[in-house]
């Protein structure tokens, strides 16, 4: 084991460390969890009649992870919508839409794909029951030294 001048020391390494299992090792586990949701909670929910689907939303290259501040990491999809019909543009509010539900743009009454089909909170809750975070943290620090129980 390495040896530490100080506490300081101790605890910049431990951050590294932690920062690195869980881009490493915990983002991976959720981005594959969040495919799996999508799959689930949005695309077997019903099966559309109106469009047809492009399975962008759940497309393993739409899942991205990226750190967003010290042992923070942030997993989400960041497939666009299909053109609009309206005026050709392109929004980056489809996973929220989705997992929200769709706006009734086209003053239609809505439809099942304007319900909220919430694949976030169903990741959440599939990584909790599942104790997989924890167990991916622990695995990747242990990898690296760092004895961990529990």
């Amino acid at each position: 084991m390495k040896a530490f001048k100080d506490l300081a020391s101790l605890a910049a390494h431990l951050k590294k460390q932690i920062n690195a299992s869980l881009v490493e090792a915990v983002a991976p586990k959720v981005e594959k969890t969040m495919e799996h949701e999508i799959g689930s909670t949005v695309y077997d929910s019903y099966t559309p009649t109106e469009y047809a689907r492009r399975g962008e939303l759940g497309a393993a290259e739409n899942i991205v992870s990226e750190e967003v501040g010290e042992g923070a990491v942030l997993v989400k999809s960041v497939a666009k919508s299909s053109p609009s019909v309206v005026d050709g543009s392109v929004s980056d509010q489809l996973p929220q839409w989705v997992s929200e539900g769709v706006p009734d743009i086209f003053n239609s009454g809505g439809g099942p794909w304007s319900e909220p089909r919430d694949f976030v909170g169903a990741t959440v809750e599939r990584l909790k029951s599942e104790g997989e975070i924890k167990k991916s943290m622990a695995a990747s620090l242990n990898a690296r030294g760092i004895r961990t129980t529990g």
